[in-house]
């Protein structure tokens, strides 16, 4: 159910009400299982998640993601006795799909319950919908399409020759899957809309930064909130910018400022544990961009002006730049670049294109 301004009724897949009760439980506070290189392999139990109630009717399943530094995803499932709330999934993996499926069956429900709610756009959180279709229920999402999706992530290969020389050239990048291809139906949520489930009423913000579509969910009463990526802990979010048209480290710092204060919530992150002390987290993330920004400013202001090289330095790689996949340039590079656009956006730096068309940055 989907209340915007009124309740109003979604489709949603067919009643499920199965009532089992999951075997692999454990406290929130638990310390978490490390999955490493060969945790998956030849073992049926590193399909099984780590299962925990965060509150009544409200699990958390994590699905490991094998070989990956990420290690994990954390996937929320709400229980409701018309269908079952899905927040996010896990990469289009084996694993990933065995893991969630197994989470399912814990909890008593089947997959085709189950209404997807993606936090936001990158793969290691919807990857699956290529492989788990929904069953009779759109997709809720800050995005309006998965074509948008694909429509977007075509203009940001366009956009890497600005960025990169020889980028394109690297077949690795051209193979590289952004987001899920799968025609799945979405409906595309906004700030104030109510996604109800159980006992549960959860109130969506729209909060771009981390990804162009991102939300966080809030449930005031309860003393939840689901924020994907939006706050880690310990972890610094980037935010990655392919065009100079959009301030997104903007909004993203001044979204960061809308989470809640201390006590008043609980956080539940897209990875790691629940956070308690969300502000801390909140201090610690917009100092480490900050200090970030005033970095890349004193470069521009010592004459580096193109990408690349103001990326070398402040990644700390500049001997061995070259040496670096172009994919992992890519990242530094469009990371620096939304330290620029901010600057930008303050006034403080001016964005020029040579006559190759690539970008140049001066200080105004």
């Amino acid at each position: 159910r989907l209340r915007r301004h009124h309740r109003r009724e979604v489709g949603h897949a067919p009643a499920h009400h199965g009532r089992g009760v999951p075997l692999r439980l454990r406290s929130a506070h638990a310390p978490f299982r490390q999955y490493g290189k060969g945790a998956c392999d030849d073992c049926e139990d590193s399909m099984r998640p780590d299962i925990y109630e965060v509150r009544p009717g409200l699990f958390c399943a994590v699905i490991p993601f094998p070989n990956n530094p990420l290690k994990a995803v954390n996937c929320y499932i709400v229980l409701d006795s018309e269908r079952t709330l899905v927040i996010d999934m896990g990469f289009d993996l084996p694993v990933c799909r065995e893991a969630l499926l197994y989470a399912l069956k814990e909890c008593g429900r089947s997959w085709e319950s189950v209404q997807v709610v993606a936090t936001h756009s990158h793969p290691d959180h919807i990857g699956l919908l290529d492989s788990l279709a929904p069953v009779g229920s759109p997709v809720l999402a800050g995005f309006a399409s998965i074509e948008d999706l694909i429509s977007s992530y075509r203009a940001v290969r366009d956009a890497v020759p600005l960025l990169l020389d020889g980028a394109l050239l690297d077949e690795s990048f051209c193979q590289v899957r952004f987001s899920p291809c799968a025609n799945v139906p979405v409906q595309r949520v906004v700030e104030g809309d109510e996604i109800a489930a159980g006992r549960y009423r959860f109130q969506v913000m729209e909060t771009p930064g981390h990804d162009e579509w991102h939300i966080c969910l809030c449930d005031a009463s309860a003393g939840v909130m689901l924020v994907g990526d939006h706050v880690l802990r310990k972890i610094v979010p980037s935010v990655n910018v392919f065009t100079p048209h959009r301030d997104l480290l903007g909004s993203y710092l001044n979204n960061l400022q809308r989470m809640p204060a201390t006590g008043a919530l609980t956080a539940l992150p897209g990875h790691g544990r629940p956070i308690e002390d969300v502000r801390a987290e909140v201090d610690r993330i917009r100092t480490y961009h900050l200090d970030k920004v005033e970095e890349i400013y004193e470069l521009v202001c010592q004459g580096f002006d193109d990408l690349e090289s103001i990326a070398a330095r402040s990644s700390g790689l500049f001997s061995c730049w070259s040496h670096q996949h172009p994919l992992r340039r890519i990242w530094l590079v469009t990371e620096v670049m939304a330290y620029l656009v901010k600057l930008a956006h303050d006034g403080r730096v001016a964005i020029s294109c040579d006559a190759s068309c690539r970008y140049l940055f001066e200080p105004c």
